[in-house]
């Protein structure tokens, strides 16, 4: 009680000190927590647009292209929307240029023409997502080589998505890396099935 005393009475008689000491305080304390609370919000705000980003991601379409070498020396253009959503107003710009081939070596008829694709010259509108499309360059792999004797092209996808923000993947496709390879037809996958199934049933017999 003695100890407490003469620091009340200090704090009488020095009311003015004793405000502007607590008035000190209180600013510097406001201030504090106004910085603390600028640091979270940007924090935040930071982590909203990853998480933005990182949906528009998820949920974006995702176009790609590619040449597929079938059976029989076919090749086919395949165009697919792998994303989540549709993919609007597709744009293919590659070099060298894509052609469809027709005629060759042992294909009726043998007299050889090419013509533009329609999906390199004037696009595609619309490919909802999980979806593709899909037709046949030519049907002579010997004719293709020809024709492209490097079997590279190279080149940009652009499209849009519903909300119209845009993108452009890079396109790259190199044929060259399936030369000297076998291919199996469905044909010949299902001829080896019956064969092994023929096996199994003499066997059970």
């Amino acid at each position: 009680m003695n100890t407490i005393k003469p620091l009340i009475d200090w704090l009488n008689h020095n009311q003015g000190a004793t405000l502007a000491l607590l008035t000190a305080i209180y600013v510097l304390a406001t201030l504090v927590l106004v910085i603390v609370t600028l640091r979270g919000t940007r924090i935040a705000q930071r982590s909203l647009q990853a998480a933005e980003r990182f949906e528009r991601e998820r949920a974006r379409p995702y176009v790609t292209m590619s040449l597929v070498n079938r059976p029989l020396s076919v090749i086919q253009f395949r165009i697919e929307n792998v994303g989540a959503t549709a993919a609007y107003d597709i744009r293919i710009n590659m070099t060298p240029e894509l052609f469809i081939l027709e005629g060759g070596e042992n294909v009726y008829p043998s007299e050889e023409s090419e013509k533009p694709h329609p999906f390199i010259r004037r696009g595609l509108p619309y490919l909802p997502p999980k979806a593709f499309e899909m037709n046949v360059i030519t049907l002579s792999f010997k004719r293709f080589q020809t024709r492209y004797p490097q079997q590279r092209f190279e080149g940009t996808i652009t499209y849009s998505d519903m909300q119209k923000a845009s993108y452009t993947d890079p396109l790259l496709i190199d044929m060259s890396v399936q030369e000297g390879l076998s291919f199996i037809s469905d044909s010949d996958i299902g001829a080896e099935l019956k064969k092994l199934r023929e096996a199994i049933e003499r066997k059970k017999a």
